[in-house]
């Protein structure tokens, strides 16, 4: 899981995209709160490291989605590229706690 989480981070850095920089915002965001809620609630609440995964992924899916639909724009494929860049947060999050037995 290790080496394929590396590999992954590997050939993303290579990857040459036409990414918007806001969306690398959404990104580190939705990792982070993902992170922090994961902690919260295995230290806080006491889950084991499952649990932990599912109640943090659930509060920061809905709580991103929640952020990136109430935005007032005119057209909604910009909220959806936005949850979609929070979502991989969220992802890569979850990879970095089962990779490293957080």
């Amino acid at each position: 899981m290790k080496k394929l989480l590396l590999a992954a981070l590997l050939i993303a850095s290579f990857v040459k995209a036409d990414i918007e920089p806001d969306k690398y915002k959404h990104l580190a965001v939705s990792y982070g709160i993902q992170l922090a809620t994961y902690k919260i609630a295995k230290n806080a609440f006491r889950m084991d490291q499952v649990d932990a995964v599912i109640f943090s992924g659930f509060a920061t899916f809905l709580g991103t989605a929640i952020y990136s639909m109430s935005k007032n724009k005119p057209d909604r494929s910009e909220a959806f590229r936005d949850h979609l860049a929070n979502t991989v947060g969220q992802t890569l999050a979850i990879g970095t706690i089962f990779a490293f037995d957080l």
